[in-house]
Parts: structure tokens; C-alpha cells; sequence
């Protein structure tokens, strides 16, 4: 299978019948019109009934409802040097975690004794909330100066991970740098536990899956307050698998600073020789608008060294002027077409989920 990227998608009409662009080349005079036969329409409607919000950065896109969590990939959220992760667990299990996750950090040992201990530090969260932060070594080989404040938070049933850098080089063994290296050798973990707690603050539920106006960032099940992160450079990515069928996939991917430098057309050019190298063609390419917002769609569909199909299909928002006012979403929908799958995926219906997929993208910082 193909590398995936990494995103999401939120919105889907159920279809009753219609006609969709089908494959066509680059050229407006090869392109040619699919009309969807009854199955298909049965198909592309059971697959895209029953569709939930879901919701990425201050974007918001419908899915089925059922869609799982992508298991060869990990959601990423980042905001500047801050990552956290997110598992659904019973109380009872995250307090065996980090119990068992601050022995093994009283158990880890520097390579160099002079570091002292690996771990350096335990702190309560503030405001009453569940977890613990923390505070140890980067790394066992590196100097203690530079430290990691270990984040673990219980909110709802979900267990969150907020990684933090930070410095303490405070150690009368750093004096001799200090002067010629002032930045690395301060102390900044009391101003780096406040911008935790902070960010924590304002983590709230939202079971609707839709961020609102005010700017909020989300991502599954979860919002973060802009006032708490703003002015940060934010990466969000995350993969879901479709009901019933293991092999399609959609991807999301959200950020509000990776400017690129050529349109996404042409930095896929090297694919594109590729894929018609092997005998599979470029079936979109071009600028479009979904719900007034302009964006570029590049759709493939690639023959495989076994044999199968493998369309790839890409929506692109703000590709080269990524920002906080214009932030960048990228869409994936990915399918390897087996030849033994029951049932194959027909051209129609890929085209068909696409489009219903992508026409629910909006931007919810739009008025």
C-alpha cells in the first residue's frame, strides 16, 4: 500500500442518483461523465448514510458515523514544542500508568552519573485537575540542562500526553557556559509549567465534533480555546478508516504556518510521471471551490506492482499561504482496490464519495 498522509474529513449528503465526473484525463476534451447505475447509488448511499461532523483545527468535514481510528498511524497534535497524544482509558488505568510511568523514570539512569537523577521533579496540575507533570532529562545521554515536562492528564475518560521542552541549566557546573550561552542555560520551567496549565485550562469536551466560530482549534472529541494557544504554530493530523472496508482510508491534515513553495500540482509531478510510467493516469488536477473556499484537488488512480488499483485522491486548502487568518487543511482519500475484494470499488463510486466528502469541508472561522 501507498504511504498515507495524515487528516481528516467531515461531511456527507446521502446520494439518490446523479451524475459525477468520472475518469478523465487532463484535458477538458478527453474528460468524460459517469452516470452512477442503480448499485452504485446503493453503494455510495449505504456508505455515506448515518454521517457524523468531525472536525480538524477551525475546520469541520462529515464522515459516516462508524469510522475507526487509522492503526498504522498515530494522531499528531502539536502546538510549537508542545505534543500531545489522547487514549480513551477508565480512571482506574491511568492512575496504574503513571504509576507505573514515574518507577520507571525513578528507575532510568543518566549515562553520565554527574547528571544526577533522570528524574528531577514531580508536580501536582493546577485547578483540581487529574494527572501529574513530570519534569526529566531530555535523554539519558545528554546534559541535564535540558529537560521534558511530561504531561499526564485524565479528563472525561481520556488519558492526555502534553510533552513540553524546557530548560534548567541553573547547576553551578553550567556557570562556565552561561555567559557564551545564556538562552541554553536558564531556568524556564517555571514559565513553561504555566503555559501548561494554561493550554490544560482550556481543553474542553465537544461531543458534537465541530469547532465553533470563536475560533476554538479541535480535533476528535476535543477542543482547546484559541485565547490558549493563539499566536502558536499549530499541527494537527489524524487517519480513519471507513466502515466495512479496511482498505479506505481518509486522511487529515491541518497547520497555520508550513507554507509551500509550488502548488501541490506541481509537487506531485514526480508521481505524476510515475503513475503513468506504470499505466494509471492523472484523473484531476486544478483549482476548485468547496462551499466558497478555493482550494486544489489533484486525483490518481496508480496500477501496483500486484496488480490493484490504488486511487489517491487530495483536496488542498491554502497549500502556499499557510496562516493563522488562512490556516492549511489537506484531505486524503486513499483506497488499494484488491483484485480478490468483495465488492471492488467502481471508478463512479470513488468519484461519487469524493465529491460528497469534500462539498462538506467548511471553514468555521468563515462568517
Amino acid at each position: 500500500m501507498k504511504t498515507k498522509l495524515v487528516f481528516i474529513v467531515t461531511g456527507i449528503a446521502v446520494l439518490t442518483g446523479g451524475t459525477f465526473c468520472g475518469w478523465h484525463n487532463k484535458e477538458p476534451e478527453q474528460q468524460k461523465i459517469t452516470t452512477l447505475n442503480a448499485q452504485e447509488q446503493k453503494t455510495v448511499s449505504e456508505i455515506l448514510t448515518n454521517r457524523k461532523s468531525y472536525c480538524i483545527g477551525s475546520y469541520s468535514i462529515e464522515l459516516p458515523d462508524g469510522m475507526a481510528p487509522d492503526s498504522t498511524t498515530r494522531p499528531v497534535i502539536r502546538f510549537d514544542d508542545i505534543n500531545i497524544t489522547t487514549q480513551r482509558l477508565y480512571l482506574p488505568s491511568f492512575e496504574q500508568r503513571i504509576q507505573l510511568r514515574e518507577d520507571e523514570l525513578r528507575k532510568t539512569k543518566p549515562v553520565d552519573p554527574i547528571n544526577g537523577s533522570y528524574l528531577k521533579a514531580v508536580y501536582s496540575l493546577e485547578n483540581n485537575e487529574k494527572g501529574v507533570v513530570f519534569e526529566r532529562m531530555e535523554s539519558v545521554s545528554v546534559p541535564d540542562s535540558a529537560r521534558i515536562l511530561e504531561t499526564h492528564l485524565y479528563k472525561d475518560s481520556v488519558a492526555f500526553t502534553l510533552e513540553m521542552k524546557a530548560r534548567n541549566g541553573e547547576n553551578e557546573r553550567y556557570d562556565k557556559y552561561r555567559d557564551e550561552y545564556p538562552r541554553l542555560y536558564i531556568n524556564n520551567v517555571p514559565q513553561k509549567l504555566n503555559e501548561l496549565n494554561n493550554i490544560i485550562s482550556g481543553i474542553v469536551d465537544a461531543k458534537d465534533n465541530t469547532p465553533s466560530r470563536s475560533g476554538e482549534l479541535c480535533f476528535p472529541g476535543w477542543r482547546i480555546l484559541s485565547n490558549k494557544i493563539e499566536h502558536r504554530n499549530n499541527f494537527i493530523a489524524f487517519s480513519q478508516v471507513f466502515p466495512g472496508n479496511p482498505d479506505l482510508y481518509i486522511t487529515l491534515k491541518y497547520d497555520n504556518y508550513m507554507k509551500a513553495q509550488e502548488s501541490f500540482a506541481d509537487f506531485k509531478s514526480y508521481d505524476e510521471s510515475l503513475i503513468e510510467k506504470n499505466g494509471g493516469a492523472i484523473i484531476k488536477k486544478g483549482f476548485t471551490f468547496v462551499n466558497g473556499i478555493k482550494a486544489e484537488e489533484w486525483l490518481s488512480k496508480d496500477i501496483l506492482h500486484n496488480g490493484n488499483y490504488f486511487y489517491d485522491f487530495y483536496l488542498v486548502i491554502n497549500g502556499r499561504k499557510s496562516s493563522e487568518s488562512e490556516p492549511k487543511l489537506v484531505v486524503n482519500l486513499s483506497l488499494e482496490n484488491k483484485k480478490n475484494a468483495n465488492p471492488q470499488m467502481s471508478d463512479a463510486e470513488m468519484f461519487a464519495i469524493w465529491d460528497e466528502i469534500i462539498n462538506t469541508v467548511q471553514n468555521q472561522k468563515t462568517p
